[in-house]
């Protein structure tokens, strides 16, 4: 007997709205990352997909990343400003005197290499081809195999490792909250372009504003085998065994995905309601899986397999 290898994980996925034209216009943006934490180092290896649409009425030869981490480095930019300016951001700075006689230093200059930030970029390709780049700081320039055109839609992959910085400006370990991680411009994120061009500049003070995506629903991939094609129901359960969604597909011989979007039906919604869990409700009117724990199940002609996901 055959049995079914199940395997669900997370994703989350983002469409692309078509380009129009008018006087006014906008790049879009639309990110899918996967990442990787390593929570001893402090640090996080990426994976990420840029799908990237021109809506300009010029051509582009360059395009431009911001690489916010780096900022916390000593002899960065940002620290040549704290240790330049009359009035430096308080948060900036640490008394490394005595109460009665402090003698004030910028926090970066005072990072050891551990407990820098950084986001190191380890390859970059526009539509499948390796491209170069250029890092200056916290901006990295690239120069592009192919000009993307007006109206054009390219994709740029690229993988890089970050470290998350031992001080907090907004993001940073170790806030006075309690919070170990927080995340903020953690990520390679694609500078923005509108009718004055290009607004690369590093990061030294304040951050800058960005482009637009489509919003989307987080959903989860369930792979299961099935010895034999027909008709086949996706359960998903409370840890108690209370049904939070049922899903009735018609499957096939061999490997099947099925792309969940992490939704409840109403029965699920009167479950949880019972349990006192709170909901989560979208936009759209949806409920969704709150964080924990939940068994899924593939079941196909009396032939029946399990497991559990966790979502965070």
């Amino acid at each position: 007997m055959r049995n079914y290898y199940l395997v669900v994980f997370s994703t989350f996925t983002q469409s692309t709205a078509n380009t129009t034209f008018s006087t006014y216009w906008q790049q879009q943006v639309d990110y899918t990352m996967d990442i990787q934490m390593d929570v001893e180092k402090n640090q996080y290896t990426g994976k990420q997909k840029l799908v990237y649409t021109n809506n300009s009425p010029e051509s582009l030869q360059k395009v431009f990343y911001h690489l916010y981490f780096n900022a916390f480095q000593p002899n960065s930019e940002m620290d040549a400003r704290v240790q330049s300016v009359i009035d430096p951001d308080s948060r900036m700075l640490r008394n490394i005197g005595t109460k009665e006689n402090h003698i004030v230093k910028s926090k970066i200059s005072q990072l050891q290499p551990d407990e820098i930030g950084f986001i190191k970029v380890l390859s970059l390709k526009q539509n499948g081809v390796p491209i170069s780049y250029e890092i200056e700081g916290t901006g990295l320039e690239v120069r592009l195999n192919k000009l993307i055109a007006s109206g054009e839609q390219v994709t740029f992959d690229m993988e890089f490792l970050g470290q998350v910085p031992n001080m907090v400006r907004r993001g940073g370990r170790n806030n006075k909250g309690g919070v170990a991680l927080s995340m903020v411009q953690w990520y390679p994120k694609m500078a923005v372009y509108d009718f004055e061009g290009w607004h690369a500049d590093l990061y030294i003070h304040k951050e800058f504003y960005g482009e637009w995506g489509d919003s989307s629903e987080p959903s989860a991939e369930i792979q299961f085998y099935c010895p034999q094609s027909g008709k086949t129901s996706i359960t998903i359960e409370s840890e108690d065994g209370k049904e939070l969604q049922l899903i009735n597909i018609e499957a096939v011989k061999g490997m099947n995905v099925y792309d969940y979007n992490l939704t409840i039906s109403r029965k699920g919604v009167k479950n949880l309601e019972k349990a006192e869990v709170s909901l989560i409700k979208g936009a759209n009117d949806k409920n969704y899986l709150p964080k924990g724990k939940y068994h899924v199940g593939v079941n196909n002609s009396s032939k029946f397999a399990k497991t559990v996901i966790a979502i965070k």
